[in-house]
């Protein structure tokens, strides 16, 4: 496969209280981070539970932690337990803030049923399925059972009138929802009588572009390659979407 090209820029923000956070990115990561902060750094006084964050990046964290919010976070990921940015939930349900090393199959062992007023995640969202599935018996390889378990288990952590809100990278990399654009398969994951139809916000499409192709970076890796890692727009080509539902 091509070596993915990568044009670097840079993220900068202020925080309210003086401090600056500031990253050579990537082109998604700069439309997957200007997505975050535009949505969420505002957020006040809410319960909110990040899924799978990469903890050095602490900007967001730290401003809805000055903002009066309850910060929550769980991985899966097992280099973030070995770096102690997380550790094992304790017995019986969680209550105070805090970083948990579990996954998203397991929220009610640990949280209350409306627990949490928002539900949230920055490019995690795509790899639920290599995540989740190595922890059901019988797994699909296409991770539509660890999306159905995933989100089950989301919708009974979250109050009723609270969001979950997922920015993933589009025709970059993961299921095949996110890189084949296939939201009509995702939405059987979210069923009517709890969620609201999905909303999309892009950002960083092309303008009237609506085919699904690689770039001339990547080479095209068919629907049914072995996920998370099937790719077919490099990080300069992709764009980037918030994903968002209301729970009913």
């Amino acid at each position: 496969m091509p070596k993915e090209r990568k044009i670097n820029r840079r993220f900068h923000v202020k925080l309210t209280n003086g401090e600056e956070y500031s990253e050579e990115v990537s082109s998604s990561r700069l439309l997957s981070w200007e997505l975050a902060w535009k949505n969420w750094s505002q957020l006040k006084d809410e319960k909110i539970l990040e899924i799978g964050p990469r903890y050095s990046r602490w900007a967001l964290r730290k401003q809805l932690q000055l903002n009066n919010c309850e910060y929550y976070s769980i991985t899966a990921g097992k280099s973030e337990l070995r770096r102690k940015n997380v550790i094992h939930p304790p017995e019986g349900k969680i209550t105070s803030p805090g970083n948990f090393f579990t996954a998203t199959d397991r929220l009610t062992d640990h949280f209350e049923e409306g627990f949490f007023d928002r539900i949230i995640g920055i490019e995690s969202f795509e790899h639920w399925g290599h995540q989740i599935g190595k922890r059901i018996e019988g797994y699909p390889r296409d991770g539509e059972e660890a999306y159905r378990v995933g989100i089950e288990q989301c919708s009974k952590v979250l109050k009723k009138g609270g969001w979950f809100e997922q920015e993933v990278p589009i025709q970059s990399h993961g299921e095949g929802y996110f890189v084949y654009e296939l939201w009509e398969d995702l939405e059987k994951n979210f069923p009517k009588d709890t969620w609201s139809k999905m909303e999309i916000i892009e950002k960083g499409r092309p303008e009237g572009y609506t085919s699904v192709e690689a770039c001339k970076h990547t080479e095209r890796i068919t629907p049914d390659a072995a996920p998370p890692y099937s790719t077919l727009r490099c990080s300069d080509c992709c764009w980037n979407a918030m994903l968002r539902w209301q729970r009913v």
